[in-house]
């Protein structure tokens, strides 16, 4: 089921959603700030120089009313995965013998992404929902609901050789100047039912759509160790785990405690963790099972391209290119892949 959606009535339609919902969609965050720099030849505070510095790089957030021309369809360096998965989260509070679990009350959401960051919510679905499923995760998720937009390709995205599915609730496809809206689950008929219901200001017009077939992507059958190519890895890698924080799909959390100094109170609370820091694989006793930069490397690029398909049917890059972009060395994660013999 789609329907056109003349261009010209686009942010309409977007603040008819923000009316009704929480809407979270990339924005240029633009900012300005002064730095101070003190001449190379002078400490002087009187030559010491001001100099205005600008950021105009799309991030995610949450558009508020009037906004809706704030928008834009350009790939953010951060992915949408902290609102499902915080940096930091508290799952529990105890104080002497009562514990309490924490539970918020998210707000009914609605996301306008691309097309990879709509796959990467559903590699972490595979994950976070299989059983048992992450009560937190889940009721983020079940609140949520996903725009696909279309797609502005960043220099670094490799996603034509992922094959992405179609896994979105409703999408946005250019369509000569225009835009057809594709209805894709319940979740969007939902949306739909609503916006049609409450829309008094544009016209949607009912038009037929044929949503393209995908090929099915196929990992590649690593039979050798390929040493080679991982000891390259670990000389090119800092660990500096800027990857991990940037992808989509790394979901890897620890948990820990936390005593208040009365010591009868506190919480337990999980944080994001990396698979490319050392302490990752630490075990008691101070064994690291990955000491070695390359035998963390082949960790990642083995589970976002093989281990994660042979167990869930997909594999966990969705192509971004986000890691490669992060990536004070310029790591190429598709290069060493095709090196795998």
């Amino acid at each position: 089921m789609a329907y056109l959606l003349k261009k010209g009535d686009f942010n309409s339609f977007v603040e008819l959603l923000i009316s009704k919902y929480e809407v979270i969609a990339p924005v240029n965050n633009t900012s300005n700030y002064n730095e101070i720099y003190p001449s190379s030849n002078d400490t002087n505070k009187s030559s010491n120089k001001t100099i205005k510095c600008f950021s105009n790089i799309p991030q995610f957030q949450t558009i508020k009313k009037g906004e809706a021309d704030k928008l834009v369809f350009n790939m953010t360096l951060y992915s949408p995965k902290d609102f499902f998965l915080p940096p930091n989260e508290t799952l529990l509070k105890f104080k002497k013998n009562k514990i309490v679990e924490v539970k918020s009350k998210p707000k009914k959401r609605v996301f306008f992404m691309n097309r990879c960051d709509v796959n990467g919510v559903h590699r972490n679905d595979l994950i976070m929902l299989d059983e048992p499923q992450d009560p937190y995760y889940k009721e983020k998720r079940d609140n949520s609901i996903l725009i696909e937009t279309p797609c502005i390709a960043s220099n670094n995205c490799k996603c034509v050789d992922i094959d992405l599915i179609d896994c979105y609730d409703l999408k946005l496809i250019s369509h000569e100047g225009d835009y057809i809206i594709n209805i894709n689950s319940r979740k969007g008929e939902e949306l739909f039912d609503m916006i049609k219901n409450e829309n008094k200001l544009f016209q949607l017009t009912k038009v037929a759509y044929e949503p393209p077939r995908h090929k099915i992507y196929k990992p590649k059958d690593v039979k050798t160790d390929n040493k080679k190519t991982w000891k390259r890895y670990g000389e090119d890698c800092l660990s500096c785990s800027a990857c991990t924080v940037v992808c989509p799909t790394c979901m890897c959390f620890t948990i820990d405690g936390h005593l208040d100094i009365d010591l009868k109170s506190g919480n337990k609370h999980r944080d994001w963790a990396s698979c490319q820091l050392l302490n990752f694989s630490k075990v008691a006793g101070g064994f690291v099972f990955r000491k070695d930069r390359g035998a963390r490397g082949k960790q990642r690029i083995h589970c976002k391209f093989i281990y994660f398909k042979e167990k869930y049917g997909y594999p966990r890059c969705v192509g971004c290119g986000r890691c490669n972009t992060a990536c004070p060395v310029g790591i190429n994660i598709f290069e060493y892949y095709g090196e795998l013999k």
